[in-house]
């Protein structure tokens, strides 16, 4: 099953979107955009990158994630149900910057794109029947400090233990997201979809894609030539180069010459 199956309807993105002083800025009136199935892919791109310009960029195709004033996306508070609105809803945080309608800080950016990255890496080790490693596990899953102060060995998780803190990790992203379960009934039949009602929440989307990420893949892997995300056929050695299905083995001749032509010139400068 894809994510374009299980979550319905499209996300709302404004007209202007800017980064100044550390606060995603954003104005305009909201232009619809469809959910991407690489948009997961993308957002990992803010946690490789590490770059402002690489949030902007994604921001700017996707909008904002919509940061409330308790510093979390405005889903996680949301009590409104179908089309009865919940005045005690929270919504994302207004802009004290003249001229512009909302502002978010860009470093929750970087912590949540992080974090989608450390619950790919983890999921991508469980699936293959590996654990993942301690760091790995304290960033996916920010509350670890507190769960393995039950652990006899808080610093050697078992895979068990591992999973029920990535499985903690993605319920806490689709309750954030605002996501819930709906039943529709049209001409060709029933279906149950995630949804956030009659609006769809950029990090719900996110959530989604995460959880099916999580689920029905091996994790994703960053390709050497391209750097964009794929699913690899099988786990890939650390150690050397990865490319996808569209760059393949023409890619890789090109770096093995590249290599070759380097060698000499490095044993010239030594």
């Amino acid at each position: 099953m894809s994510e374009g199956s299980v979550i319905e309807g499209k996300l709302l993105v404004p007209k202007e979107v800017v980064i100044l002083d550390g606060s995603l800025l954003s104005r305009g009136e909201p232009v619809p955009r469809s959910i991407s199935p690489n948009m997961l892919q993308e957002f990992l791109e803010i946690s490789v990158t590490s770059k402002e310009s690489t949030l902007l960029r994604f921001a700017r195709r996707y909008g904002p994630i919509g940061i409330c004033k308790d510093d979390l996306p405005y889903g996680h508070n949301r009590k409104s149900y179908a089309r009865i609105v919940d005045v005690g809803d929270c919504h994302p945080r207004p802009s004290d910057v003249p001229g512009w309608q909302c502002s978010e800080p860009v470093k929750r950016w970087f912590e949540f794109a992080c974090q989608a990255q450390a619950i790919v890496d983890c999921s991508a080790r469980l699936h293959n029947g590996l654990t993942p490693a301690l760091q790995d596990l304290e960033i996916a899953n920010p509350l670890w400090p507190d769960l393995s102060k039950k652990l006899k060995n808080r610093l050697n998780p078992n895979r068990e233990t591992s999973r029920a803190a990535i499985e903690g990790a993605i319920n806490t992203w689709i309750y954030y997201g605002g996501l819930r379960p709906h039943f529709r009934w049209g001409s060709s039949g029933c279906s149950v979809v995630m949804s956030a009602g009659d609006y769809t929440s950029l990090f719900g989307a996110l959530a989604t894609q995460l959880m099916l990420t999580a689920a029905m893949s091996k994790g994703w892997v960053l390709c050497s030539e391209c750097r964009q995300f794929y699913p690899p056929d099988r786990q890939p050695n650390p150690n050397r180069r990865r490319f996808c299905p569209r760059c393949g083995l023409r890619a890789a001749w090109r770096a093995s010459k590249r290599d070759l032509r380097r060698k000499p010139q490095e044993v010239l400068g030594g």
